[in-house]
């Protein structure tokens, strides 16, 4: 049999999905733990376990990128039907893709 890219993508995407399921699990449970203790989520470093969770969730929210990376890979490399449908799916991807990448830019370090 020989290789082919496409089936390996096949299999890949389904994994990529569920790996991103368990990422965004992660960041809600400590989303929605944090709203019930009636504290912030995000960017709480007060204590050394909040800054344990805030690295948490970025870890989570990076391997999540990865994932949706994989995935608009396999649907750049695959025929995807009529040419519509191809452009809506692809530029869909690009969409998520950059503006998921722009939220890193939340992260860094100003003057204030």
């Amino acid at each position: 049999m020989a290789y082919r890219p496409a089936h390996r993508m096949r299999r890949l995407a389904p994994m990529a999905g569920s790996i991103s399921v368990v990422g965004l699990a992660i960041e809600m449970v400590i989303i929605v733990g944090a709203a019930i203790l009636g504290e912030t989520s995000h960017f709480n470093v007060s204590s050394p376990f909040h800054t344990f969770l805030w690295s948490v969730m970025a870890f989570s929210i990076v391997v999540v990128w990865r994932m949706t990376l994989i995935v608009g890979t396999a649907l750049f490399r695959n025929p995807l039907g009529d040419p519509a449908r191809t452009l809506a799916i692809r530029s869909g991807v690009v969409i998520a893709i950059v503006g998921m990448g722009l939220a890193f830019l939340m992260t860094t370090p100003i003057a204030q």
